[in-house]
């Protein structure tokens, strides 16, 4: 369930939550997540990645994350955002795509 202030958090950073991978898309935190909040390198911001951390569930085995499906669904919902892994391209997309990371 998606609460107010975690709604609040996410209409604030939904541009750079956008670019999380798919649900079923493995991924380092590192890979993804910038250090520091927009630094161009074409990661998410940090406060924004936390913004949704419980959403983002964690391999306690491999360290990697993958986003919920309730986060891409809410996303899609609510402002037709479907996450498209340009964090892991390091790419920016104009248009929404579901394509996940395609390397």
């Amino acid at each position: 369930m998606v609460t107010r202030s975690k709604a609040t958090k996410i209409y604030h950073w939904r541009r750079e939550i956008r670019r999380l991978p798919a649900p079923d898309v493995q991924w380092r935190w590192s890979d993804v997540v910038a250090p520091g909040d927009g630094d161009g390198d074409g990661r998410v911001a940090r406060r924004a990645a936390y913004a949704v951390r419980d959403l983002l569930v964690k391999d306690e085995a491999t360290g990697e994350y993958a986003t919920t499906r309730r986060l891409d669904e809410y996303m899609r919902e609510t402002y037709s955002m479907p996450l498209n892994g340009d964090a892991l391209t390091g790419g920016e997309s104009n248009a929404p795509s579901n394509s996940g990371f395609a390397g």
